[in-house]
């Protein structure tokens, strides 16, 4: 998934991307029992780990950033899902391809065990300690999950795909304008689309990688 997202800005350098894709960034938090640590150590933990990230594509600040992107990995449901941070629009966005169970929907049940809550509070904190003009702001919003049409009751094992379509597309748009090529999983042909991406993305990772041992060699 890093040599997938890294494929355009390696290829145009950063500062040739064009807004809003140069103003989105990913990080997450690497270890899969950080969620059961304290609030500072996994404050501590995602500090380190977008730190890295800005030092490994030589930026120093997300201050001028419009959108932050966190991919999580739930390890124990084995599932992907995405949250949006809009520092632009002041607004949280989860966005996840399965379709919530109906007892998914009360207020008393958390499906996330707690790591949509604790990644936002921690992108806060981080806020916070870069001294961001929006941290006060963001603390303030809620988490909005999007309301996708395409979302899917059937499917357990492409949302990996799916993550990355949706970071791929999406640019904080509310869901009756967020539309980003699926069709609805009841129409049958939402698989044929997962195949393609499927071999759209390996395609581009496969190529990127001969592509950038060539440079190294030349």
């Amino acid at each position: 998934m890093y040599i997938w997202r890294t494929i355009p800005f390696d290829k145009m350098g950063w500062e040739k991307v064009p807004t809003p894709y140069r103003d989105a960034i990913m990080n997450h938090l690497k270890h899969r029992d950080t969620y059961e640590r304290e609030e500072e150590v996994i404050l501590d933990e995602f500090t380190n780990n977008m730190n890295e990230v800005l030092r490994k594509e030589k930026i120093k600040t997300i201050k001028d950033f419009d959108i932050v992107f966190v991919p999580i990995f739930h390890h124990e449901k084995n599932h992907f899902y995405l949250m949006c941070f809009d520092l632009k629009r002041t607004k949280t966005t989860l966005l996840d391809n399965v379709a919530p169970l109906e007892n998914e929907e009360k207020d008393d049940h958390d499906p996330y065990d707690g790591r949509i809550r604790k990644t936002k509070q921690a992108f806060e904190g981080y806020l916070e300690r870069i001294s961001h003009p929006k941290a006060a702001n963001m603390k303030a919003t809620p988490i909005n999950r999007l309301k996708m049409s395409w979302r899917t009751c059937f499917n357990g094992i492409d949302c990996g795909i799916f993550l990355m379509r949706h970071m791929e597309t999406y640019m904080g748009e509310d869901a009756k304008d967020y539309h980003c090529g699926f069709v609805e999983e009841k129409t049958g042909l939402q698989q044929k689309q997962i195949e393609g991406l499927r071999r759209k993305y390996t395609t581009k990772m496969l190529v990127h990688i001969l592509y950038v041992c060539h440079c190294a060699n030349s």
